[in-house]
């Protein structure tokens, strides 16, 4: 699942993947973010390694895109973002049942 939120709007956008590869992230990205709202100047995320791999760094660097990343150890700079992923897993908690078989 990939979360995004603009921060001046607080517009939540929420991807469903089949995986956290890097393509897969790039392509969600591109088809979900890029295709509907059009190019971002910047964006700010957390330093997991499919946000810093070349590929991502070198479509960021392509799309002319301004990146920027969380202090490691320190949630609390993506509040917007962190706050959302906890309220979407309480909400997904009341619709699967307890061995998440559905």
């Amino acid at each position: 699942m990939l979360v995004v939120a603009d921060y001046f709007t607080k517009w939540p956008e929420v991807i469903v993947m089949p995986n956290q590869l890097v393509v897969t992230i790039a392509k969600a990205f591109l088809e979900n973010v890029v295709c509907r709202h059009g190019v971002p100047s910047e964006i700010h995320s957390d330093q997991g390694r499919n946000f810093e791999s070349t590929v991502f760094r070198g479509l960021m660097k392509l799309l002319g895109i301004r990146k920027t990343r969380t202090i490691l150890l320190h949630p609390q700079s993506d509040g917007l973002v962190e706050r959302l992923n906890r309220t979407l897993l309480q909400y997904l908690a009341m619709f699967v049942s307890e061995h998440q078989r559905d």
